[in-house]
C-alpha cells in the first residue's frame, strides 16, 4: 500500500504543474485583451474627434462652395454669435456658427428673427473661429481634447457680392 501512496504522489506534482501553467496562460490572456481594449477605445475616440473636426471644416466649406456667387457672404455678430452668413438671392439667409457647444445651422428669413438657440446642430466642437482673408475665410475647429485643425476656402465668383 505503501507504494500506491508513493505513485499518487509523484502524479500529482506534474499535474499541479501544469494547472499552475494553465492558470498563468489565462491571466495573461485575460491582461492581453484587457490591454488591447484599453488602447482601442483611446484609438476610436481619437478617430471620434478626428472626424468631428474634419466634417465640421468641410461643411463649412462646403456651404460656402454652394453659395459662391449666388450673393454676399458675410460675417456678422448676431444674437452674441459671430456667424458666417450666407444671403441667397430671394434673401433667405443660411447661417453657420459657433454656440454653446458645437456648430450649428439656421435658416432665416432675415436677420432681426435669427436666434442662435433655434438652430440645428452639425458638430460637437469646443471652439469654431472664423477669420476674413481676401475673398474668403479661413475656419479653425477645436474638441475638448485639444485637437485643433483649420481651413481657408477662397470664394472663386468674380461677380458676386461678398463682404
Amino acid at each position: 500500500m505503501g507504494s500506491d501512496n508513493s505513485v499518487f504522489r509523484r502524479s500529482s506534482l506534474p499535474s499541479a504543474l501544469i494547472m499552475l501553467l494553465f492558470a498563468l496562460f489565462a491571466i495573461c490572456a485575460l491582461l492581453s485583451a484587457l490591454y488591447g481594449a484599453g488602447i482601442y477605445e483611446r484609438i476610436v475616440a481619437a478617430m471620434d474627434d478626428g472626424y468631428s473636426v474634419r466634417a465640421s471644416l468641410n461643411y463649412v466649406a462646403n456651404k460656402l462652395h454652394a453659395a459662391d456667387g449666388a450673393g454676399p457672404v458675410t460675417l456678422e455678430a448676431l444674437d452674441g454669435a459671430d456667424v458666417l452668413v450666407l444671403e441667397d438671392a430671394e434673401g433667405n439667409l443660411n447661417c453657420v456658427y459657433f454656440y454653446q457647444d458645437g456648430l450649428y445651422e439656421q435658416t432665416v428669413a432675415g436677420r432681426d428673427v435669427f436666434l442662435a438657440a433655434a438652430g440645428t446642430k452639425i458638430a460637437d466642437i469646443s471652439s469654431f473661429e472664423i477669420e476674413i482673408l481676401n475673398r474668403g475665410f479661413s475656419f479653425t475647429v477645436s474638441t475638448e481634447d485639444g485637437l485643433r485643425r483649420s481651413m481657408s476656402v477662397y470664394l472663386r465668383s468674380e461677380g458676386g457680392e461678398w463682404a
